[in-house]
């Protein structure tokens, strides 16, 4: 399954998308979770392009919740409002730091990446 994560907000996406990329890196449940960054064509002024999305192919087997665990913990642990827009197999959903609090919204992550729909 692959999963593409954007992050959006006020601060620098560039910067939260690599502290997000980071953060998958060092969780132990996601050492079989390929994660691949996208770059986005360069802002005004800058260098080179920017890392926008995060790509993440995984197969069966549970590690879906775990991708959500995840993100969700990571995505609580913001100070700033960024939001993370999760797209799989034409299915999108956007979760914010407040959201993720609310254990339904959790669950439909989750069933969003079993295939059940989502938002």
């Amino acid at each position: 399954m692959d999963l593409l994560l954007e992050v959006e907000g006020d601060g620098d996406p560039g910067a939260e998308i690599e502290s997000l990329h980071r953060f998958l890196r060092t969780d132990d449940e996601l050492r079989s979770v390929d994660v691949e960054t996208r770059a986005g064509s360069a802002a005004e002024g800058a260098m080179g392009p920017i890392t926008d999305a995060l790509m993440l192919a995984f197969g069966s087997g549970g590690i879906g919740v775990a991708v959500v665990e995840a993100v969700t913990s990571w995505l609580r642990s913001r100070r700033s409002d960024v939001k993370i827009k999760l797209t799989t197999e034409g299915r999108t959903i956007e979760v914010d730091a407040t959201s993720v609090r609310d254990p339904s919204v959790v669950a439909a992550l989750v069933q969003a990446l079993e295939g059940g729909g989502g938002r």
